[in-house]
């Protein structure tokens, strides 16, 4: 069970010393859970905890499929509409990278965001890829957006905070290189991707909303990309993408350890679905190292 923080709390009950076991179990959206020794299904009731019968059982199925479904349809719907230009600024033209972020509780409709907050960049928008985040803002029927450069030939990247609290952030890979159509550094896309989600989770604070998050990474066009390590004293390593579009699964953080640190399995499944072993960037107990260039 994803989210499940266990603490020991240091206990003296007349003069006999041990310790009290406080367990945090989050609201899931991959439930219901069962005890695995009795195998029954157990529901909270006020105070007490009692078996649930077979019409909440069927009913709690229904709604986690349901909750389920809903994200892998706004995922499947939001690339869609990457694909076919249907996004709140002009992108430029090239493979466009997809963060997606699902807040737990906005999957369970217990989140509602004002967009008009955003409104004139009177609260700023972090932007993947970004430094100094969205420099334009705009309020829509999804939520508010902002992007972090208006081109003629489009904008590299955007942001869509949406009303119920998901977050969509987009950026276009291209290459100084004639060799490459486009690349996805190896050594700096890591950093991006961390910096956006420590920047979102301080929106998603904002908004009243703790705890899970899933991250959803995808490439569009990614057939295109060259996922390339610069090395420091000359030569580089380079893998491709072996599918138009890279949908890798969603990656929940539970925002009990850096930013990324809990990405590393997201990052190991980028670097493996181009052919290597996994990110380079981080030592053999999994923390992070400075990336390699």
């Amino acid at each position: 069970m994803p989210g499940c923080k266990i603490q020991p709390v240091p206990v003296d009950v007349d003069g006999t010393t041990g310790y009290a076991v406080l367990v945090y179990v989050p609201q899931s959206w991959v439930g219901p859970h069962r005890v695995k020794s009795s195998r029954h299904f157990y529901l909270r009731d006020g105070l007490q905890s009692r078996p649930v019968d077979v019409p909440e059982l069927r009913s709690m199925f229904i709604r986690s499929e349901s909750q389920a479904e809903r994200v892998r349809a706004f995922r499947t719907e939001r690339l869609s509409k990457v694909m076919t230009g249907e996004t709140p600024y002009k992108l430029a033209e090239g493979p466009v990278l997809v963060l997606h972020l699902i807040p737990l509780q906005a999957v369970l409709g217990q989140v509602s965001v004002g967009p008009v907050q955003y409104l004139g960049l009177r609260r700023g928008i972090p932007v993947v890829a970004a430094n100094s985040g969205a420099v334009m803002s705009l309020v829509n029927l999804d939520g508010a957006a902002g992007t972090r450069n208006m081109l003629e030939k489009g904008t590299n990247g955007y942001t869509l905070l949406f009303r119920h609290g998901f977050i969509e952030t987009t950026w276009v890979l291209s290459s100084n290189s004639a060799e490459y159509k486009a690349v996805l550094p190896g050594g700096a896309f890591e950093d991006y991707v961390a910096q956006f989600v420590t920047a979102a989770r301080s929106e998603m604070a904002h908004w009243g909303i703790t705890g899970q998050v899933a991250s959803m990474f995808s490439i569009i066009g990614a057939d295109d990309v060259t996922l390339a390590i610069q090395r420091e004293y000359g030569g580089h390593e380079a893998g491709k993408f072996d599918r138009k579009v890279l949908a890798l699964p969603d990656v929940e953080l539970a925002g009990e350890a850096a930013e990324r640190e809990e990405l590393k399995p997201l990052f190991d499944l980028v670097w493996q679905s181009a052919g290597f072993h996994g990110s380079p960037n981080f030592d053999d107990h999994g923390r992070w190292v400075e990336p390699r260039r």
